[in-house]
């Protein structure tokens, strides 16, 4: 017996303990479709997957290189398989000193190394490096940006919206619409946008190693 918890495609994963060869690029654009942002606070549902694909396509538009932009596409791709754990929560709960490593049932860990590591599963298990995309700092500010951009298009009030510092990649032709899309939409997207960056990723992962 695994896990208990049954992917779309109906494999019986241990969230917490998952592997290389259990993660499945379908499940992945499913599941992240189907998670709203947010915990349900914005005006209209939002989801991760929409979220992903917007993070990739300001990649591509700041013109930061495919390695760049996969990252961006999968930074959070990890919650397809461990839910999205809003911040306040995450910070505050599920962190404990001392012994930091997962242990099986009834054992206390530290979240952001579990998803740290579920996300280096995935992206493995979908023949990316993970130190080469979603560990760039340019994701990091990528994600932020977006961020700001949901929260004033998804009817938060001004104090609530972040003000990031602007990056430098950052220039005044870059445009980013915000317009929730159907679970539908933002689940063909996702994949339609991973097998689009697949190929420049394999591409440049090729060069490198010929310089």
């Amino acid at each position: 017996m695994r896990g208990q918890y049954w992917t779309r495609s109906g494999l019986d994963v241990d969230p917490l303990a998952l592997s290389i060869d259990e993660v499945l690029l379908e499940d992945i654009a499913h599941h992240l479709a189907i998670i709203n942002r947010y915990n349900g606070a914005s005006s209209k549902p939002y989801s991760v997957a929409q979220h992903s694909v917007k993070c990739a396509q300001l990649a591509e538009a700041a013109k930061l290189g495919p390695l760049v932009a996969m990252g961006a596409l999968l930074h959070d791709a990890q919650e397809a398989y461990l839910g999205d754990v809003v911040k306040p929560i995450k910070s505050r709960v599920f962190t404990v000193p001392g012994d930091h490593t997962y242990h099986g049932e009834g054992a206390t860990f530290e979240w952001s190394e579990i998803e740290g590591r579920t996300l280096g599963v995935v992206c493995l298990g979908l023949g990316i490096l993970p130190k080469d995309t979603v560990c760039l700092p340019e994701v990091h500010e990528i994600d932020r940006v977006i961020l700001s951009y949901e929260m004033k298009a998804l009817g938060f009030p001004e104090e609530a919206i972040p003000t990031p510092p602007r990056p430098t990649w950052f220039h005044n032709g870059l445009e980013i619409r915000i317009r929730p899309w159907g679970w539908e939409m933002a689940r063909e997207a996702f994949i339609a946008s991973f097998e689009s960056l697949r190929k420049a990723y394999s591409e440049e992962m090729k060069n490198r190693r010929m310089r």
